[in-house]
């Protein structure tokens, strides 16, 4: 099982709702994230329904509790639902406690993304988990998906190396050899190592490997810094 199903229901309150009943509503602040453990409600985004509903295991609201962002969409039960409510520090332990929820967390966002293929860069979410989530869309999309999945990437990496204020590093990038520096040029512009191999015809033990050696020689630890240090370059 995904995460300790004792755990999750010491720490869980049950919640019970009847057809019709608003579980989550758009817009709203969110302060719980809720796991569903029977029954189904639907999804809308501005009044549309959007993919298939949410069923027993899937998580909902976590979008909005992990950077306190408005709810991206209302959810409403089609029959009885029973669910467990989840503070937002709670959730936040858990995700950091147990990999294998965070993973099941990625792997449903990325199934929503796929579903949702406009206005992926409004979706709140753990930023880590959203590009994880990019990621595995470039190795496993359709084109269309993948091209989007990369250009949000890069977004996102954008958005938050421009928010992070970092000094000037002490190695230039032009210390960088020019395989690493088509590496480097690559990550910042969105794409996972899997799609960096791909575009140099190299593995992505490789990949891995020059990135590695990008971080020690710019004294760096993220495709975050690395982001900022080659836009402030360019």
């Amino acid at each position: 099982m995904v995460a300790p199903a004792a755990l999750l229901r010491s720490l869980g309150t049950p919640v019970r709702l009847a057809a019709g009943d608003a579980l989550v509503r758009q817009g709203d602040r969110a302060d719980h994230v809720y796991l569903v453990l029977s029954g189904s409600a639907r999804v809308e985004i501005d009044g549309a329904e959007m993919g298939p509903p949410v069923s027993a295991g899937d998580w909902v609201g976590e979008l909005a509790v992990l950077d306190d962002a408005p709810r991206a969409a209302t959810v409403t039960a089609t029959g009885p639902v029973e669910l467990l409510a989840f503070g937002a520090e709670t959730f936040t332990d858990l995700l950091a406690d147990l990999p294998d929820l965070r993973r099941q967390i990625t792997a449903s966002l990325t199934r929503r993304l796929r579903q949702v293929s406009t206005g992926w860069a409004q979706l709140a979410v753990d930023t880590d988990v959203l590009l994880d989530a990019y990621f595995a869309i470039q190795g496993a999309g359709s084109d269309r998906d993948r091209h989007t999945a990369i250009e949000q990437a890069a977004l996102l990496l954008r958005r938050l190396a421009t928010a992070t204020p970092t000094e000037t590093p002490r190695v230039p990038l032009g210390a960088l050899t020019p395989a690493e520096r088509r590496v480097a040029d690559l990550v910042a512009r969105g794409l996972s190592n899997a799609a960096v191999a791909a575009e140099l015809f190299l593995s992505e033990h490789t990949v891995a490997s020059h990135l590695k050696h990008i971080y020690v020689k710019l004294e760096i630890t993220s495709r975050v810094a690395l982001a900022g240090l080659v836009l402030r370059s360019s």
